[in-house]
C-alpha cells in the first residue's frame, strides 16, 4: 500500500479535550516504539540512503529533536491550556494545544512507519539480509 506523504495529509482536528491524556501517552510511547524498530538493524542499513531521502539515522535524529522539544511540557498543562488554539502557520487552521499534540503524535508515527519500510527494503534488497541479520 501506498502511503500518504505527510504534505498531503489533511488532519480532523475535533477531539474532546478530555482525550489529551491519551495523546499524551501515545507521544510518550514514541521513543520506546523507535527504539524497537532499530535496535537490531546494523550500522549500514541505519546509514543507508536513496537519493536525497534521509537514512533512518537522520530520521531517528529528527525524532529525538522533538521529543526534547516537548518532553515534560504538555503534561503539566491545564484543561484549560489544552483548550487554548492558534493558527498553524503551514496549515493555516486554528489549532488548540490537543490538536497540537495530535499533530505531533501523527508525525510522529509518520517518521516511525518510513523507518520500517527503510529498514525492510534496506534489509532485503540492498544488503541481501533476513531479518536484519
Amino acid at each position: 500500500m501506498r502511503r500518504t506523504k505527510w504534505f498531503e495529509r489533511e488532519f480532523d482536528f475535533s477531539l474532546p479535550v478530555g482525550v489529551f491524556p491519551c495523546v499524551v501517552e501515545r507521544l510518550r510511547g514514541t521513543p520506546a516504539r523507535l527504539e524497537e524498530l532499530v535496535r537490531s538493524l546494523p550500522p549500514r542499513v541505519l546509514t543507508a540512503r536513496r537519493g536525497n531521502s534521509w537514512s533512518i539515522q537522520e530520521h531517528v535524529g529528527h525524532l529525538i529533536d522533538l521529543d526534547e522539544l516537548h518532553e515534560g511540557r504538555l503534561e503539566a498543562l491545564s484543561e484549560a491550556a489544552v483548550a487554548a488554539s492558534a493558527l498553524h502557520p503551514r496549515l493555516g487552521k486554528q489549532m488548540r494545544v490537543i490538536d497540537m499534540a495530535l499533530f505531533v503524535a501523527e508525525h510522529d508515527d509518520h517518521h516511525l512507519a518510513t523507518i520500517t519500510e527503510l529498514g525492510r527494503n534496506f534489509t532485503i534488497a540492498d544488503f541481501g539480509l533476513r531479518n536484519a541479520d
